[in-house]
């Protein structure tokens, strides 16, 4: 438990610029839409499109916004979780090991009613809803 807090708290400062950087990305949003629904006609090789991405990144240099920002502090933390996820897959010491009301953490929880699956579920829970969301298009109907 010691080693996830500490864990943690070492990667707690790109996982705090990766919510930073979705929030911002977030308040762009109805912009960037401005934006594309003006090239909306334009096609992918037309010269007019390079207008359309600078566009767009001047109002990222504008206010401030890498749009590399979310997926790179992301990426960064994505091999420490994977190498901590295989340590424990092949980790013996945990069999037969105690944490607080659990006998065996290899084995599941012997109260009737399992705990840690509903703490898991509500930190889940917690985390989406800190988590900024993404507001899809509109859904249009075909007649």
């Amino acid at each position: 438990m010691v080693v996830t807090i500490v864990i943690n708290s070492i990667l707690f400062p790109l996982r705090l610029s990766n919510m930073k950087s979705m929030k911002k990305m977030q308040a762009l949003k109805p912009q960037i839409d401005a934006i594309n629904a003006k090239y909306k006609s334009i096609s992918l090789r037309d010269p007019k499109k390079a207008d359309q991405n600078q566009e767009v990144m001047a109002l990222y240099k504008k206010y401030g916004v890498n749009p590399m920002g979310g997926c790179v502090p992301m990426l960064i933390q994505l091999p420490f979780f994977i190498a901590f996820y295989k340590v424990f897959m092949v980790s013996v010491e945990m069999r037969g090991a105690s944490w607080l009301w659990v006998t065996d953490l290899s084995q599941p929880e012997t109260l009737p009613i399992h705990v840690l699956p509903i703490i898991m579920i509500a930190s889940q829970f917690l985390m989406q809803k800190m988590t900024p969301q993404a507001t899809g298009d509109p859904p249009t109907s075909s007649v």
